[in-house]
């Protein structure tokens, strides 16, 4: 016989009690589903909360994304697990009975008892929570506008639609049942002093050693470019050209660092050279067609670095050990453009433009990317390394060292005109800048 839900006064869980260090907590297990129906109040980016930092809509809305790809998920690939959010109540909400059948030395298990009426807040973990709210709300929402849609094609008489519709439903309705089902794990501190809570906060931000995107890129192989820059620094199939010249813990090679460019770099410019610059990457796209193409994509990746050692000589010469990455940085004895990533970057934009026949046609206010069609737009391997043959001068460490050449390419360098700024869209300017000197061709938009 079904339970029915009723009303209680209280919320009840299953938990763990003890105390850390002058900290008397709890910890239980929520799901989304628990979380979002008002066990948590939805935080507000436009509050900032005295014992915390403000909110970044952006980093909620990539959680919820995070989620819903989970949800959505049929291969098994993408799991989802969440860090524990970190709670304070006040003690006099809470009620908690031992169960003396499990002892467990200083920890205490049993049943927690919260009054409804009493607020619980976030310490630790505004973001997720916000994340939870926002991934919830747009699968409730594709429901209701598929539920909507059905009636109307039924109402139609569109028979074909509205199975269609129906199955869509199904689909989006079980999605929203995983969605909702996914656990996270909670640690509730029994306080009510904000000010302890703010150096508590203080002190987990302040210790925490977030990931950096070298060390995300090599970890994560889901990525079909994280992978493609794994197969060229192991020196898969014996592809040895960026072997010992790759750093794979740091986000950016410093002066006096020994690689000439980093995994992270790698599997950007495997992406760019591949996809064309400001393109993206998601996981539908692996999942329906990079995948499959992963060889294409590593053999691409691998002939523009093959390109780049045939074109120049500082390349070449540091692949090749004969000089250290460090001369060709800020005060080395051949400072060049081709140190900084900005440039490698800007090169494999063009490379995938005049290989696959793309440019950026003058567009009003702007340049926008195209297809050619019916020109030459395409150039071979060694039309391309005669082209970058063809640019202008790379060395660079002053305004009167650096080609004219490249000062003209607008805001993209500035003192000590070692490397391009880092600045948005400079890759684009660069790209732009090298294809229109490779291949100079007026298209209408």
């Amino acid at each position: 016989m079904t339970t029915l839900s009723g009303y209680t006064m209280t919320y009840d869980f299953w938990a763990t009690r003890f105390t850390q260090i002058n900290l008397h907590e709890l910890s239980i297990h929520l799901t989304i589903d628990q979380i979002t129906s008002g066990f948590l109040s939805r935080p507000d980016p436009t509050v900032r909360l005295e014992h915390n930092r403000a909110i970044k809509p952006s980093h909620a809305e990539k959680f919820a994304q995070y989620l819903l790809r989970g949800a959505e998920d049929t291969t098994g690939k993408w799991s989802v697990i969440v860090p524990a959010l970190s709670l304070f109540t006040n003690p006099l909400g809470v009620e908690f009975e031992p169960d003396i059948k499990y002892p467990a030395g200083e920890i205490e298990f049993g049943v927690f008892k919260l009054e409804k009426n009493q607020p619980v807040e976030i310490w630790d973990g505004q973001h997720r929570t916000l994340g939870a709210y926002i991934a919830v709300d747009r699968k409730n929402k594709q429901i209701s506008d598929l539920a909507h849609q059905l009636t109307k094609a039924k109402a139609d008489g569109d028979d074909e639609k509205a199975a269609t519709l129906d199955e869509a439903i199904k689909k989006a309705k079980d999605e929203r049942r995983r969605l909702g089902q996914i656990v996270i794990p909670v640690s509730i501190a029994l306080e009510t002093d904000k000010e302890k809570i703010a150096e508590l906060f203080a002190d987990v931000a302040d210790n925490a050693k977030g990931i950096n995107a070298t060390a995300l890129a090599r970890l994560d192989q889901r990525n079909v470019f994280n992978r493609v820059a794994s197969a060229i620094y192991d020196g898969e199939g014996g592809w040895t050209l960026l072997v010992d010249r790759i750093d794979d813990d740091n986000d950016y090679t410093s002066t006096n660092n020994p690689y000439w460019t980093t995994y992270r770099d790698v599997a950007s410019v495997a992406q760019t050279a591949w996809m064309g610059y400001g393109a993206r990457w998601t996981p539908q796209q692996e999942n329906a067609k990079f995948a499959a193409q992963e060889v294409d994509i590593l053999d691409n990746a691998r002939e523009f670095y093959e390109v780049l050692s045939e074109a120049f000589d500082d390349v070449e010469d540091v692949l090749s050990g004969d000089i250290e990455p460090k001369e060709l940085r800020g005060g080395g004895s051949r400072t060049s453009l081709l140190s900084s990533s900005t440039t490698i970057k800007a090169l494999a934009s063009a490379f995938h433009d005049l290989k696959f026949g793309k440019a950026w046609v003058p567009a009003p206010g702007r340049r926008a990317p195209v297809r050619l069609d019916g020109l030459p737009k395409t150039l071979s391997r060694d039309e391309i390394v005669a082209g970058f043959k063809s640019l202008p001068s790379m060395a660079s460490g002053s305004k009167k060292v650096l080609d004219a050449f490249w000062l003209n390419v607008h805001d993209v360098f500035a003192a000590p005109y070692v490397a391009p700024t880092a600045r948005a869209g400079n890759v684009r300017e660069l790209s732009i800048a090298i294809t229109d000197h490779i291949r100079p061709i007026t298209v209408k938009p």
